[in-house]
Order: structure tokens, then sequence, then C-alpha cells
């Protein structure tokens, strides 16, 4: 029996017990990656990282990979299966413009050339 996050890839970024919550996410069927990838189920952030828009962050977004709070995982192993994560989003990622909106939106001082009339 593989329990509630079987078949789940995660990983982790941020202020967190690294080695209790990879034990609970394995206990419960899931698989920690140090990476994120396209094939990542969910990047497990607290609000620090998101503040400080970490590689981690960004490249879930660029991957559309939810970012959840460590909380989902905890509500998960409870429950005994795996519930809605929507409730647990730090950042929605599904948009297909949310990545590029991260990126090219909050460059600093007006991107540098002139535009054509």
């Amino acid at each position: 029996m593989g329990g509630p996050l079987e078949g789940a890839v995660i990983s982790v970024t941020g202020n967190f017990d690294r080695q209790a919550l990879g034990r609970a996410v394995r206990r419960a069927g899931g698989r920690i990656d140090a990476l994120v990838h396209k094939n990542l189920t969910f990047l497990v952030a607290d609000a620090n990282s998101l503040q400080l828009n970490t590689q981690r962050v960004r490249k879930a977004a660029k991957f559309h990979v939810p970012i959840v709070s460590e909380k989902f995982i905890l509500a998960c192993i409870a429950a005994g299966k795996r519930i809605d994560h929507a409730p647990f989003l730090l950042k929605d990622t599904s948009a297909p413009d949310a990545a590029d909106a991260d990126a090219g939106g909050a460059r600093k001082g007006g991107g540098g050339g002139k535009r054509k009339a």
C-alpha cells in the first residue's frame, strides 16, 4: 500500500526540517527530489521563499508546478488520502503566462529600450 502521496514527486524550498518532512513524504508513498523539473508534482515552500522568489520558486512557476504549503503534506497524511491542493496553494502557477508574467513583469528600470510609435 503506497499511502496518500503515492506517486507524488515533491521538492522543498524554505525553512523546514527537511529530514522530518522527507521522512513523512516517503512514509506517505511520495518521493523527495532536490531538483525542480517538469515532472515534479508539488513544490513545498514557505512565505519567505515566495517573497524572495527563489530559483526553485521561479522554476516551479516556469514548469506550472503547484507551490503549496507544508500544511498540504500534513493534511494529506492526516486524511489518509491525497486531498485537493487548492486551499494550500501559495502561488497559482497553473496559468500559462504565470511564469512569464513573473519573469518579465518584475523587471526594474522600464526595459531599457525605446519603442517606435
